[in-house]
């Protein structure tokens, strides 16, 4: 199915009003604008508003490559203006909604398992099999895309700086975990972190990342989930090493 497809049927819902998987966000769809690529509609409160085709493409594709998405993460973003384009996909006949790791997420399934313009929680058992799967997959993807890093962006404005990488390099980052962020092409890896989450003699910037198989006494490693790093100041320069090391060993500085 081609996204031509998912706008034809977007337009199939104009009038109706539809509802949202959080309660009190309905919304409804006024009409595609061709010329403009946006999609008009009304919130709740009657106000128009609308909603750039790249945003719904952006979640498309990610639907049609991945077993389920989080909107959120995808859109590097949170709040009212993320609930409206998960509203508009999650009233699709072949979408359906589940919670994982306490999110919504939707999934693409097979067939037209409910009327368009109306929303349907996916089966108990069929989620919980999808969420094994997501399991497995998150960790085998976190733990090859840490353990492949060659450069670490330590920022403060994690949303920006992202959807600026985003922007320059035409690839989407991937959440990882709450303030880690991954971005990557054929030669670099590259892991956009929130301030928060290193040492704080750790000033914001872009950092290589090297292999080590020593620890230095002077240096006290970190934790990024499952990987260890230590930050290094030597001869006026700044890097970080990664340690294959079991995190359950390390100290951690105070952040």
């Amino acid at each position: 199915m081609k996204f031509v497809d998912i706008l034809k049927d977007i337009e199939s819902m104009a009038g109706l009003d539809i509802q949202s998987i959080t309660p009190g966000s309905s919304i409804s769809i006024v009409s595609i604008d061709y010329d403009n690529k946006r999609i008009i509609l009304t919130s709740s409160s009657g106000k128009f508003r609308s909603r750039p085709f790249s945003e719904l493409e952006k979640l498309w594709v990610a639907l049609s490559n991945s077993q389920a998405i989080h909107v959120d993460s995808v859109l590097l973003g949170s709040g009212s203006s993320r609930n409206q384009p998960e509203t508009i996909l999650a009233n699709l006949p072949y979408i359906e909604w589940f919670k994982y790791k306490g999110k919504k997420h939707l999934s693409l399934v097979l067939g037209n398992p409910h009327r368009i313009g109306t929303l349907k929680k996916m089966d108990i058992l069929d989620a919980e099999r999808l969420k094994t799967e997501l399991d497995s997959i998150d960790n085998q993807e976190q733990a090859r895309s840490i353990n492949n890093t060659t450069a670490i962006v330590v920022c403060s404005n994690i949303k920006h700086l992202s959807r600026y990488f985003e922007a320059l390099s035409g690839r989407c980052c991937i959440a990882l975990g709450e303030g880690l962020y991954q971005i990557a092409n054929d030669n670099t890896n590259m892991l956009i972190v929130n301030k928060v989450l290193v040492p704080i003699v750790v000033q914001e910037g872009v950092y290589s990342v090297f292999d080590s198989k020593l620890e230095h006494s002077d240096s006290i490693p970190f934790a990024l989930y499952n990987a260890v790093f230590t930050f290094h100041q030597e001869e006026g320069l700044k890097f970080f090493t990664r340690h294959h090391t079991n995190t359950s060993s390390i100290r951690y500085l105070e952040v």
